[in-house]
């Protein structure tokens, strides 16, 4: 089964072979080429990060994608869930419902706690503070919007949280070394909005121990956006 923002839940053989025939189709047609980014395989469950460089529109578009894979006892893929912002592609953001429900026993890094916790507030310094002197937030709707340094970062957060704070219902964390993945369903109090949706963030640990790097994959909307 893979779950992806665009074509929804493709399941089976037959449609899983269709799936794969398009996008190899699509990709040829776009001129698509994959950066690697970061990739973890552990025994249960891994998450990789690619860069899709392509053409549309006449414009280059260099768009993030996120995946977690769950896997079976004998090492084969079970579920791919995909996360990518669809607004560079269509031209408008896709409200994605949740793909898996929150665990309340989870438990995260202390660094990644305290960038939840002043998201959930809406307290952009505070989320700023988490971040290496050095570290970076990377937007979702393209692999250059990177906002580095605590005055960027700052900036960043204070238009993210403009209207309030971005609660996380906490899924699946995926942990690798000083790297993890965070699936969730967010509730972003900014728009008014209260339905959860889908997204998943990567967390790097940097040489401080405070964030080094965050690497956002959802379609949330900034406040007016």
């Amino acid at each position: 089964r893979i779950q992806q923002p665009l074509r929804g839940t493709i399941e089976g053989e037959y449609d899983f072979r269709e799936f794969v025939a398009a996008v190899e189709r699509w990709m040829r047609d776009k001129g698509a080429a994959i950066e690697d980014v970061h990739r973890s395989a552990l025994e249960r469950r891994g998450f990789e990060e690619v860069v899709v460089h392509l053409e549309s529109g006449g414009e280059r578009i260099d768009l993030p994608h996120g995946l977690v894979a769950d896997h079976s006892p004998d090492g084969r893929i079970e579920e791919i869930r995909v996360y990518f912002s669809t607004r560079p592609l269509t031209g408008h953001r896709t409200e994605r419902p949740p793909l898996l429900a929150e665990d309340p026993q989870l438990r995260e890094p202390p660094p990644v706690v305290e960038y939840e916790r002043a998201l959930a507030t809406g307290d952009a310094a505070a989320v700023a503070a988490a971040f290496e002197a050095d570290g970076y937030a990377r937007e979702p709707d393209g692999a250059e919007a990177v906002h580095r340094g605590a005055a960027a970062v700052r900036a960043f957060y204070a238009d993210q949280l403009a209207g309030g704070g971005i609660e996380l219902e906490r899924c699946v964390l995926v942990e690798d070394g000083n790297a993890c993945a965070l699936e969730y369903n967010a509730v972003q109090r900014g728009n008014g909005a209260t339905t959860p949706r889908a997204g998943l963030t990567v967390y790097e640990r940097g040489a401080g121990g405070k964030l080094g790097a965050v690497r956002i994959y959802d379609d949330l909307a900034p406040p007016g956006g």
